[in-house]
């Protein structure tokens, strides 16, 4: 009875937390400060990021970089 989840309840779910992180500013591995710009539907923990000197990284397409901390919640 309790061992599936229900997809339109996830799917609510997961659109606010994708909302909450959204502009938020984090830390990346590489020192860099940057605003999430764009959360993907099925990667969220590799969004589209923009750093301080206003490049635009796809953390999905950039393996090597990641974020390390939210400094802005």
């Amino acid at each position: 009875m309790f061992n599936k989840l229900e997809p339109s309840i996830c799917a609510v779910f997961l659109n606010n937390v994708r909302d909450y992180f959204t502009g938020n500013i984090v830390q990346l591995n590489d020192g860099r400060e940057a605003e999430v710009i764009h959360m993907g539907h099925f990667l969220a923990a590799r969004p589209v990021v923009k750093t301080s000197d206003g490049e635009f990284l796809d953390l999905e397409k950039e393996k090597h970089i990641s974020i390390i901390n939210m400094l802005d919640a």
